[in-house]
């Protein structure tokens, strides 16, 4: 075994270290001030759709707790201070980002340099700044890289600092982590259980440092609970909306606008959403709880730093190292347990980066297998982490290629014209808000629908002068992805011209908006121009299949819309959705089995589709299987709103002898059919 690193090369790793973090720095703010020149069509729809709002209200001096269901009121309360500084909201969201991950890098250093040594800090530091996600989010107007420098701050305090008030602003400083995003709750057992950073004697110290950090946490956290009940609101309310959606929505395929229209308005509590289905609630958590691991490995680290952690892993064990880094990787764990009953997002992990990262910095910084050679001023094993750094930021550096080239600045141009043909107060019709931010007007949200007479009434009830139309419109609003074929006239629909350097489209609205254009007809037509809409965006043509199937049901072309769906089921045999469209076609053709199959497998991908249920009870009943009919219809007697549906169940399940169903079937009746919504 060989010795642990020098004196020497300790000084030598510290000197690094701050050049690397200058570096670093200096990386951040070109990247946030250079490329990164227009908000991207992820997170920072929330910035641009969200937080400005609410920065702009706590500057005006209103701080509303009904804002803040999902995440704490930190984020925007520190946006609105800078705002006031730097006189743009944009500005100072780059500003933060910056700053924050800056600071995340040189906490992290001086944790790990008082815990392990300046080796390990240096190594953790390099593999941390070149952090895909890092960069990419603190160079970004998010709430990410704020939430992970105030957790890297705390952690800095818990377990790299000591003095007779540390405990106290360990307090606060949790408390502020809370406060900026709710899971970070995690560091206040941490900081009770551990014995890490307490004195080593005397009960009356340990109660004294204990009643410290409870003082300094509760200082700042009871005043705001106690702010958001009085409103009528719980800190982090709305979080439970992404257990269900992990569960029941993105599990089956279904999109976060698909989920809140359809499945998130029964959900009402997180209660709602474990007794909704308990095993299947269980089922992905036990999934996620090894599933988010290997795409924190492949996702948040990238390979090359996941192999060099899982080598520090096995040399922290075999030097052990590992007990003086074991209240950092309690705490992961704990972080990381908050993760598993969510969707897994980059993001939403990247302050887990570090902890992972602390291996790869044990890696190298361990006595062991150290390739010392007497003369040379660093081990050889420096050499072969510097390959593994270098994969890293090179597979850094592509990943921001693609961030800065997927930017919609084509964005800017559209919102120039429409700043020159709209008036003052104008409204624009937009699936995110970024033509409304960038031209000044007022952004109006694109609403689900299904047919362009709808969007038509949406139009004119709304005052809608302007409609907006791009990749993210195509995506998420595919019935009306025509609208991004420079050849699809649609009556009442003027373009306005303008250069853009990817597919988009600007409209004013007219009066006669709302009339069927005469290419409906033609279902080759409608597809030809659906394809060419979805391929000039780079969309997978599986998308062309569903849109024109769509197309054709709205046209009552039943015959081609089962052509389409048939070829969606065919190439997306996971989506639920395509069998259900399918199970609509087939049933309006008369093709009873057809269309009870393809109920069946719509239930079997996702058993919470009401509509599919529905469908099945339907052509059971029209097939004459009664018993088919009641079973499809039980489970979903009491969700129903249709009137002749509920009309028909009761009649069914009379026939079938089922007293207990009929009667609820008639009870919702009568509440559907009172004015009052009341029996």
């Amino acid at each position: 075994m060989n010795a642990p690193p020098s004196p020497r090369l300790e000084r030598w790793a510290r000197r690094a270290a701050w050049i690397v973090w200058a570096l670093a720095g200096a990386l951040l703010l070109w990247m946030a001030f250079g490329p990164h020149d227009v908000a991207d069509n992820y997170t920072e729809t929330d910035f641009l759709g969200g937080y400005v709002q609410g920065a702009q209200a706590i500057q005006a001096g209103h701080l509303d707790p009904a804002r803040y269901a999902v995440v704490g009121p930190v984020y925007e309360i520190t946006l609105a201070l800078i705002g006031f500084l730097s006189r743009d909201l944009w500005v100072a969201g780059k500003l933060i980002s910056v700053a924050a991950a800056w600071g995340t890098l040189l906490f992290w250093f001086l944790l790990l340099e008082r815990r392990v040594g300046a080796v390990a800090g240096l190594w953790t530091l390099s593999f941390l700044a070149v952090n895909p996600i890092l960069v990419r989010y603190g160079s970004s107007t998010t709430t990410d890289a704020l939430a992970t420098l105030v957790q890297a701050a705390a952690l800095l305090v818990l377990f790299g600092r000591s003095g007779r008030w540390t405990p106290l602003w360990a307090g606060l400083l949790t408390g502020v982590a809370v406060l900026t995003r709710y899971n970070a709750i995690y560091l206040l057992p941490i900081a009770l259980a551990s014995e890490a950073w307490r004195p080593s004697s005397g009960s009356a110290s340990r109660r004294r440092v204990a009643a410290l950090f409870l003082a300094g946490f509760a200082s700042l956290t009871v005043p705001w609970l106690a702010r958001s009940i009085a409103w009528g609101h719980w800190p982090g309310e709305g979080l439970f909306h992404n257990v269900a959606f992990d569960v029941f929505g993105r599990g089956q395929g279904v999109s976060w606008d698909e989920y809140q229209t359809r499945l998130g308005p029964q959900f009402g509590s997180l209660w709602d959403v474990v007794g909704h289905d308990p095993a299947g609630l269980l089922h992905r958590w036990l999934d996620n709880l090894h599933r988010h691991v290997l795409l924190d490995m492949e996702r948040l680290l990238g390979w090359p730093a996941a192999i060099a952690c899982a080598v520090g892993l096995v040399l922290s064990l075999a030097d052990g190292s590992w007990r003086r880094l074991l209240p950092l990787w309690a705490a992961g764990a704990l972080l990381y347990a908050t993760l598993v009953p969510v969707f897994h997002s980059e993001r939403y992990s990247l302050p887990l980066a570090p902890i992972y990262l602390t291996l790869a910095g044990a890696a190298v910084a361990s006595p062991r297998v150290a390739f010392s050679v007497r003369g040379w001023p660093v081990p050889l094993k420096w050499a072969l982490a510097s390959g593994a750094l270098m994969a890293s930021a090179l597979g850094s550096a592509a990943y921001q290629r693609r961030v800065i080239d997927d930017l919609p600045r084509e964005v800017r141009s559209a919102a120039a014209t429409l700043r020159a043909a709209a008036q003052p107060g104008s409204r624009v019709l937009a699936r995110k808000p970024h033509i409304g931010f960038y031209s000044g007007l007022i952004q109006v949200p694109f609403p689900t629908l299904r047919t362009l007479s709808e969007l038509a009434a949406f139009c004119r009830r709304e005052r809608v002068e302007f409609i907006y139309f791009s990749s993210p419109e195509a995506e998420l609003r595919p019935e009306f992805t025509y609208l991004l074929d420079p050849e699809a006239d649609v009556p009442g629909l003027i373009p306005l011209r303008f250069s853009a350097p990817r597919p988009a489209r600007l409209y004013r609205v007219e009066p006669e908006f709302g009339a069927t254009p005469a290419w409906f007809g033609d279902d080759s037509l409608r597809t030809l121009r659906v394809v060419r809409s979805l391929g000039s965006i780079g969309a997978p043509m599986w998308r062309a299949a569903l849109v024109s199937g769509l197309y054709a049901l709205d046209q009552k072309d039943f015959e081609a819309a089962a052509r389409h769906f048939a070829i969606l089921v065919r190439v997306r045999p996971d989506f639920a959705q395509g069998y259900f469209l399918a199970g609509e076609a087939y049933r309006n053709l008369g093709e009873l089995d057809a269309a009870a199959d393809a109920y069946t497998r719509a239930i079997g991908l996702d058993p919470s589709r009401l509509d599919a249920r529905v469908g099945l009870g339907w052509v059971s009943l029209r097939g004459g299987n009664l018993t088919a009919a009641a079973g499809a219809w039980r489970p979903v007697v009491t969700s129903v709103g249709d009137p002749a549906t509920l009309r028909a169940m009761a009649q069914v399940f009379d026939r079938v002898g089922d007293e207990e169903a009929a009667r609820l079937a008639r009870e919702t009746l009568s509440h559907r059919a009172s004015p009052t919504g009341g029996p």
